[in-house]
């Protein structure tokens, strides 16, 4: 498994790609992709906190 993230800078903002290799089967994609999509809110929320 691999995670790459790559941190764009789009004037004042970031974008923040996030792509993950080597899963092993559709299933174990699907669930990753969940956990990523339900953390991406709250990572956002607490880097806001940061600023």
């Amino acid at each position: 498994m691999q995670v790459t993230i790559t941190l764009e800078e789009i004037g004042t903002r970031t974008r923040m790609t996030l792509r993950q290799t080597g899963f092993v089967d559709k299933p174990e994609c699907d669930s990753h992709r969940e956990g990523w999509t339900s953390c991406m809110p709250r990572f956002a929320e607490f880097l806001a906190t940061q600023m």
